[in-house]
């Protein structure tokens, strides 16, 4: 045997267990896709318990643990505005086993962040929107209005100036309030709370003029009466909030679209995982408790393909930095 011949073996054979030892080290090469899951899933919420994003995890969370036959456990990585969270989820291995749950609002973070260390569009892969919603325009219930023309005519009349309250500095409900001013010509006051609870309170109390909010945070006052609903985004009208006509309706298309939530997987997880895990999401809307608890949540189950789901991240994402670029808003 030859020593040049003797050196390639050798060099095959340390090849060979580097690779050995490489999918030994990372699942996603490790595991056929047929096998995926072996072991329990980790879903990132980067908000507490309790809200509406962490409902809606733990709902579709526990059908496809039924589903895949392993636990799929949801961590709550609140802080940082979901920074903490983000960046945990952005570290993981791109295995299947971490993924990340949020609403829309993961569309507004690369017009806002800039000295992060992720990139929220280029960081992960979308796996599937879960549920559409619309965000509904709520007003003061003693203002003198009863759908947008009537709150506009009122606007441009009243002697002090309007405002509209949102959720914070950057959030969907504070960029909804400026396309609302910048499409109407409304001169509005922005009004940032810390949360939706304190901005929904001053509302019901007459210290703000009007509000985008989602439907699960106000139906119920909308119900009761303590605050008018004037304007849904979104094509159509919605379930549960028929009564309320659209923007579009009403002569304002640029209001046709809906917020989302949605699954996503760190960037490089394989395509066989993440169109495993997208079929198994649309699966487990479809099941009628978790399509009912969703509708209850005032969400529509729409369970879409990974590249629809990018296709609309990337979509809102043009859409919320054009907003942020006009309007020069910072986080302070």
């Amino acid at each position: 045997m030859t020593t040049l011949t003797t050196a390639r073996r050798l060099a095959a054979g340390i090849a060979g267990a580097a690779g050995l030892l490489l999918l030994a080290h990372h699942p996603a090469l490790a595991e056929k896709p047929a096998d995926y899951p072996t072991h329990p899933i980790r879903i990132i919420v980067p908000y507490a318990a309790g809200g509406g994003t962490d409902i809606i995890a733990r709902t579709v969370g526990a059908a496809l643990s039924r589903q895949l036959g392993q636990a799929v456990v949801v961590d709550n990585r609140p802080g940082g505005q979901t920074v903490v969270g983000y960046s945990i989820a952005s570290k993981a291995a791109p295995d299947g086993y971490t993924l990340l749950l949020n609403n829309s609002a993961h569309s507004i973070q690369p017009a806002l962040f800039k000295d992060l260390p992720y990139d929220a569009i280029k960081s992960f892969r979308g796996v599937a929107e879960i549920a559409a919603a619309p965000v509904v325009f709520v007003v003061d219930r003693k203002l003198p209005v009863t759908d947008l023309k009537s709150y506009l005519a009122y606007g441009r009349s009243a002697p002090a100036r309007l405002n509209f309250g949102s959720f914070g500095a950057g959030t969907g409900s504070h960029l909804w309030g400026e396309v609302l001013a910048s499409v109407t010509g409304l001169d509005m006051m922005h009004v940032p709370y810390k949360g939706s609870a304190p901005a929904i309170q001053d509302l019901i109390g007459g210290q703000i003029n009007g509000l985008f909010v989602d439907p699960l945070a106000i139906k119920p006052h909308i119900q009761a009466g303590t605050v008018r609903a004037i304007g849904v985004t979104g094509p159509r009208r919605w379930k549960g909030l028929e009564s309320v006509p659209t923007f579009a309706e009403q002569g304002y298309p640029q209001f046709a679209d809906v917020g989302w939530f949605g699954l996503f997987a760190p960037a490089g997880t394989p395509d066989a995982i993440v169109n495993r895990l997208s079929a198994e999401v649309a699966r487990a809307v479809a099941v009628p408790e978790v399509k009912a608890k969703l509708q209850e949540l005032g969400t529509e189950p729409s369970g879409t393909t990974p590249a629809v789901f990018d296709a609309q991240i990337r979509k809102d994402a043009d859409r919320w930095a054009r907003v942020v670029a006009e309007k020069h808003i910072t986080l302070q």
